[in-house]
């Protein structure tokens, strides 16, 4: 009841080497604090308010709320080697148990807690009532499959194994008083060396073996995860367990459960080459959408992704890369030199246009609504300055997104970033690159680490472009408004329509929208005036949406033969009234014919977009970022996700 409490609890290790679990409340007034003087440590039994440690090790920390509202306390064995106090079996001890105990108690409650009546040892003198399973030598991280995510609300387990096995511990959700077996076991295997402390016997039978386990050939301490829930990695994946070793080791467990609600495993899909180095995965987060984190000793924080683009380094060669160009294909010219992708368009005879683009078709199909996020690193070998258009897009280009980045001559690999999402389902996620500059001999487009992946953390309704070191053009003389009859008011002449476009004019505004299960349609001025090299052009407009649902549409500024172009995807929130966009760039070449074409995103039957009061003119100002996209004020913002804690393995 963390809304209305304010309350949450923390296990930390004092001063004096012994366990704290506390209770705080957040501040009243600022939410990312917590008020310090709200501090309450449980107390235990026999009065303390922390749990003695007879050693420096096993330590667990981990806290988690199951599905039945009450808190889960994970405890070590007490630490050294072999529980040599056997304090895993002892019923008179907290030590090498999982705990359960029900916080929703008033804050003048004297131990901040009561024991739930269903735990299995109340009424048992011999066992204390807070023990929920015995057996546990250091249970380093444990979770809950989350029933609100259609999760079954089983306990997880992984519990690190002394010098044989890590083992994985399943309980399904409300089955308490289980006995995972330690010191007599180590994982499923009877442990010998707990012989060292005398030969006694567990304190009941029958002991749980785990559902996995693996030995110190693969692995050497256990990092215990979560089931994943989320929707970013694809029904593949839900359902799946997800488990690490600390020395940099991952891997997902496919789980059937029987009619009991007991799992087994039956797959397991190493996934530790995809960490790419990393170690000391001390812990697993999950975050509001039920997508998976990493974090390591390290100081760093993964997250985990499908990745749809596979082969994006090119070390390997152009494998599942296509090329294209129009009219003809000799117009692509480029390959792999030294494990980065170098390509350009060749410049058109006098009179004629032409198009060279690289993409990769992942096979992927997607649903609408998905969240994408683009990386690529791109360069620049030529002595000219190059501007590069990226498309996120269906393969028959039905839901596109574009993004326009310029390189600086001679810019080097730099990582540029994209995010959108798709309006409907795509049969196939395509990432394209478009060589917008002309010219052998002013160099290559240099492309390599490319991945394409649904999205965690960017606003759904927003489209972001992201260039690292985005050049300023140079500027110019302010010009006349190229476009005369942006306010409709005397119909839609002399703008045009292109492609599957229905619309109208009502009141002085332009409304249109593509149908359902038609291509792409545009709607489009071209000016008829001319734009020098270099010459910046703002477009500013209006733009709404009166349907109920949002909607997303593409502006482009561009020669009329599309050899240069400038291109922002904005979104316009269901019911929007117009408001007030830019989009800003400038002609890397001149241009015969400025246009400004709009393209609709989403389809629809009667969701019309709205446009009204368009004006396009050479400004003398500089864009910010090479190609400017300003959206309203209102427009929603990325949004960032972090976290991270950190731990200690003592043998």
């Amino acid at each position: 009841d963390y809304d209305t409490s304010l309350r949450f609890y923390v296990n930390f290790t004092n001063t004096a080497g012994d366990t704290v679990v506390a209770r705080f409340r957040r501040d009243a007034v600022n939410p990312l604090l917590a008020d310090p003087t709200s501090r309450k440590d449980l107390v235990w039994p026999g009065g303390l308010a922390f749990i003695d440690q007879p050693f420096s090790n096993h330590n667990g920390g981990n806290l988690a709320f199951g599905s039945d509202g009450y808190l889960y306390i994970g405890l070590g064995d007490g630490g050294s080697s072999n529980d040599p106090g056997h304090r895993a079996q002892s019923p008179s001890t907290l030590l090498g148990k999982m705990l359960r105990i029900d916080v929703d108690v008033p804050d003048s409650d004297l131990e901040g807690y009561d024991v739930p009546g269903t735990n299995p040892f109340v009424g048992n003198p011999n066992v204390l009532a807070e023990i929920w399973a015995f057996g546990l030598r250091n249970p380093w991280r444990y979770s809950f499959d989350d029933p609100a995510r259609g999760g079954t609300g089983a306990l997880i387990i992984g519990d690190v194994g002394q010098g044989n096995w890590e083992e994985v511990d399943y309980e399904p959700a409300g089955v308490g008083g289980r006995n995972y077996g330690w010191r007599n076991r180590e994982g499923a295997h009877p442990n010998l060396n707990g012989l060292v402390g005398g030969n006694l016997p567990p304190y009941y039978v029958p002991l749980r073996d785990p559902i996995h386990e693996y030995d110190h050939g693969e692995g050497q301490s256990i990092t215990g995860g979560m089931v994943y829930r989320g929707n970013n990695l694809g029904a593949s994946y839900r359902g799946r367990y997800f488990v690490a070793d600390f020395f940099g080791r991952l891997w997902s467990l496919g789980l059937t459960i029987d009619g009991s609600g007991d799992a087994t495993v039956n797959s397991v899909i190493d996934h530790t080459a995809e960490l790419g180095g990393a170690t000391f995965i001390s812990s697993f987060g999950v975050d509001a959408g039920g997508e998976l984190y990493l974090v390591s000793l390290t100081g760093s924080i993964y997250r985990l992704y499908l990745e749809l683009v596979p082969n994006g380094n090119f070390s390997s060669g152009m494998t599942g890369w296509q090329t294209f160009a129009t009219p003809n294909p000799s117009y692509f010219v480029g390959g792999v030199v030294s494990g980065v992708l170098e390509f350009y368009r060749l410049a058109p005879p006098p009179g004629e246009s032409n198009q060279a683009v690289v993409f990769r078709q992942t096979g992927v199909p997607v649903g609408a609504g998905v969240r994408f996020a683009a990386r690529f690193d791109l360069g620049n070998s030529s002595t000219v300055r190059k501007r590069i258009s990226v498309l996120i897009h269906d393969s028959n280009f039905n839901d596109v997104t574009v993004c326009t980045f310029w390189l600086p001559a001679g810019a080097p690999l730099r990582t540029f970033r994209m995010w959108t999402h798709t309006i409907e389902a795509w049969s196939n996620a395509t990432i394209s690159f478009y060589a917008a500059t002309v010219g052998s001999a002013g160099g290559a487009y240099r492309l390599d680490n490319v991945s394409l992946q649904p999205d965690f953390d960017v606003s759904n309704e927003r489209t972001d472009c992201t260039d690292p070191l985005a050049p300023a053009p140079p500027g110019g003389a302010a010009g006349p408004n190229l476009i005369a009859n942006g306010t409709f008011g005397a119909g839609l002449a002399p703008w045009g329509l292109f492609g599957s476009i229905t619309s109208q004019i009502t009141a002085g505004v332009f409304e249109f929208y593509r149908p359902a299960g038609t291509p792409a349609g545009v709607v489009l001025q071209q000016t008829g005036a001319g734009v020098a090299t270099n010459g910046i052009l703002t477009a500013t407009f209006q733009l709404g949406n009166s349907s109920p649902g949002r909607a997303r549409v593409t502006v482009l500024l561009h020669s009329a033969d599309f050899l240069d172009l400038t291109a922002c995807t904005f979104w316009v929130p269901g019911g929007q009234g117009l408001a007030n966009y830019t989009v800003r760039g400038f002609a890397t070449q001149a241009w015969a014919n400025a246009t400004l074409s709009v393209y609709p995103s989403t389809i629809g039957t009667v969701e019309w977009m709205r446009l009204d009061n368009v004006m396009l003119q050479l400004t003398p100002g500089q864009a910010v970022l090479g190609t400017e996209c300003v959206e309203p004020a209102s427009a929603p913002a990325p949004i960032g996700v972090s976290a991270g804690h950190t731990r200690d393995k003592h043998r």
